[in-house]
């Protein structure tokens, strides 16, 4: 017997670990391309694409995301930019504009700028290297869908560049060229109302958003958007009279707090705007005229009633009274004519001329009347003849003395004299009178008279 073959088949078949281990980094492998893939191919897609939006294409007519406030640019090829953070390490971050390198524009020109991977703190909208308007939500138009006046610009090359600065701190931009034809004799036209000035050649404007005739009121905003130069100062003038300075776009009067235009008074205001450039250049607009209304019509103010006469006295309702007592009237509000004292609506005395005093200042003498409630009234009677009361109610509380009467005068008991003895009766004799018996009574006094109150 072959010991030997039979202990081979018993033995386990040895594990192919190399196989194993060729297959595991095959599969890592395709995991990692794939990831890569998919990374670059959303990079790749459009804005709106990369962030959900499934039924436009790179550049689809202008339509609005409905994930994020972005518009698609309608001019193919756009400037783009990635971003880097303000470290300058790189970022995903980018924008673009909807103006393409090289391309011809007149007249006035949207201009527009779509952050891309990120959200925008603002926009800043420079051209030929001054920055001209910020934007601070989206949709990021130049002068807020205004538009670029390309009028405003000398025919020929002109650089624009946008710059994002993105929540997170990162920042992107994007630059482009662009080709300014206009029709000859436009360089020097009006926009939106106001004339720009100087050369047809490399001269520097600007522009207002308020136009020549325009109708104001209440509290109005009022930006200046100079072109073609570095700006060192924007000076603001109403009526001749330098109100507002600003050295930092946007240019605004008053830094936003806006043109409280009640503060002037309702009619034409001229309006001028100096742009100070840092080559001493001046640039003065030839002004606009506004028309300020804020007429609000007054209502018609209530006449003031005549003045209502009144009295008044030096006794108070409820007050209680005694003996004699001053009494005295205070009129006011018209000219007197007399005042009359009432008492329990007997008129008792009357009051020609000033001080108006009861009994010509003598008073009032209250035991002439019972205790308790009695009612006074002093009437003032106008030259005019108009009669003004006023009452009170007082309380008169004098002490009452009430005396005994007294008994008429005669000779006491004791003083009595004794009955005359009839004859043939003589008195007992002293010893043979019978005694009283009990406690003596004692003898009374006088009392005193008794007071009641």
């Amino acid at each position: 017997m072959n010991l030997s073959r039979h202990a081979s088949r018993g033995r386990p078949r040895a594990f192919p670990v190399a196989r194993i281990v060729v297959l595991c980094v095959l599969a890592l492998s395709a995991g990692i391309v794939a990831a890569v893939q998919m990374a670059e191919g959303s990079r790749s897609r459009p804005p709106c694409l990369a962030h959900g939006c499934r039924d436009l294409t790179p550049y689809c007519t202008k339509r609005v995301c409905p994930n994020r406030s972005v518009s698609i640019p309608t001019t193919p090829a756009p400037a783009t930019s990635t971003g880097a953070s303000a470290d300058g390490s790189s970022a995903d971050a980018g924008i673009r504009t909807n103006l393409a390198q090289g391309q011809t524009v007149r007249d006035i020109v949207q201009w527009e700028a779509v952050p891309v991977g990120t959200e925008a703190d603002r926009i800043e909208f420079t051209i030929d290297g001054a920055m001209l308007h910020t934007e601070y939500s989206a949709p990021y138009q130049y002068r807020s869908g205004a538009g670029w006046n390309t009028t405003a610009m000398p025919n020929g090359t002109h650089t624009l560049s946008v710059r994002m600065y993105a929540l997170d701190g990162e920042v992107a931009s994007a630059e482009v060229s662009v080709q300014v034809q206009n029709a000859e004799g436009s360089a020097s036209g009006t926009a939106a109302g106001v004339t720009t000035s100087g050369p047809t050649t490399s001269a520097p404007s600007v522009t207002t958003d308020l136009r020549e005739g325009q109708v104001l009121g209440g509290t109005v905003q009022w930006h200046a958007y100079p072109v073609g130069a570095a700006v060192d100062r924007v000076e603001f003038t109403i009526d001749g009279g330098l109100l507002s300075t600003e050295r930092a776009a946007p240019y605004r009067y008053r830094s936003a707090s806006g043109w409280d235009t009640t503060s002037a008074p309702d009619g034409p205001h001229r309006l001028d705007i100096r742009v100070i450039t840092t080559d001493g250049r001046t640039v003065a607009t030839t002004g606009i005229t506004v028309r300020v209304e804020n007429t609000v019509l007054a209502a018609t103010p209530t006449p003031t009633p005549p003045p209502v006469p009144t009295v008044k006295t030096n006794l108070s309702e409820g007050q209680i009274v005694t003996g004699t007592v001053p009494w005295e009237a205070y009129p006011a509000g018209a000219v007197v004519d007399r005042v009359e004292f009432t008492i329990d609506g007997a008129s008792l005395h009357t009051e020609r001329t000033a001080p108006y005093q009861y009994g010509g200042g003598a008073g009032w003498d209250t035991t002439t009347v019972p205790n308790g409630t009695h009612r006074l009234t002093v009437l003032l009677v106008t030259a005019d003849g108009r009669a003004f009361p006023s009452e009170m109610t007082v309380r008169v509380q004098n002490q009452l003395v009430q005396r005994r009467r007294r008994r008429r005068p005669g000779p006491s008991r004791r003083c009595r004299r004794a009955p005359p003895s009839r004859p043939g009766r003589s008195a007992p004799p002293a010893s043979a009178r019978p005694e009283r018996s009990g406690p003596r009574t004692p003898r009374r006094t006088r009392r005193p008279p008794e007071v009641i109150d």
